[in-house]
């Protein structure tokens, strides 16, 4: 019994641990523009079909931690630095490239120019159009530039460019890779409708900051559980060992 009893404890506790490491991640995340909150995701049931465990089906339940999965909360909005901040009301991803040219997918629309007029993030990737092509607007006022709710970039009544906004058929397809970016591990395409663009406005984080401690209160609470179970069985085997002499 004490085999079993421990495989419980030791999956409570790594499934708590878990939605802890998320939830603190999130507030860490709540001044981050473009950021959704990401969950992870628990399972409960018979303990033996997560892990394999060879103990009689019904004998007891456990938890454990799966997987991950970002929550698609819309974030506010926020006035922009520049004319060529963007922000997307609704689905989708503007894509940056970096020098190397890997692509990567971002909510974060804080735009601006460097100094050879490319449309740059502000880590300094290439922000692509709809055909996933660097954007350049060398020479203009961008004082004088407007973005249109498709993502047209007009100046002086001409449409210079426009920022691509891209998905995919299913959410999971975009894995989170740090820095508030994601690479697409599936087929990617430039949407047609669902979404908005906002000109010279930053979405912001979506993280509400209530919730997150809520979360991580309970599932501290969880853990200290999971804990003790720990603690009692360890205290069971001891007094069968001492009992047999």
């Amino acid at each position: 019994m004490s085999e079993w009893t421990y495989s419980i404890a030791r999956a409570g506790l790594w499934a708590s641990a878990a939605k802890i490491n998320a939830h603190a991640q999130n507030v860490a995340n709540v001044n981050t523009l473009g950021y959704k909150p990401f969950e992870r995701a628990v399972m409960t049931g018979i303990i033996n079909r997560f892990y394999g465990i060879t103990r009689p089906v019904g004998i007891s339940t456990g938890s454990v931690a799966i997987r991950e999965y970002e929550l698609p909360f819309q974030g506010g909005f926020k006035e922009g630095y520049s004319p060529l901040s963007m922000a997307i009301m609704g689905k989708g991803y503007f894509a940056v490239t970096d020098e190397a040219g890997n692509v990567f997918y971002t909510r974060d629309g804080d735009f601006k120019l460097d100094v050879d007029g490319n449309l740059v993030n502000a880590e300094g990737m290439y922000v692509l159009d709809k055909n996933g092509d660097p954007i350049n607007l060398k020479d203009v006022e961008v004082d004088k530039i407007t973005v249109d709710e498709v993502g047209n970039i007009w100046y002086k009544g001409n449409v210079l460019a426009t920022v691509g906004v891209f998905y995919s058929q299913s959410v999971d397809d975009f894995v989170g890779v740090g820095n508030n970016r994601y690479i697409a591990k599936g087929p990617v395409f430039a949407l047609q409708n669902g979404y908005n663009v906002l000109g010279g406005y930053v979405e912001v984080s979506s993280v509400d900051i209530t919730e997150e401690m809520t979360g991580i209160i309970e599932a501290q609470r969880a853990y200290q559980f999971s804990a003790r179970s720990l603690k009692n069985a360890d205290e069971m085997i001891q007094t069968s060992i001492n009992m047999r002499g």
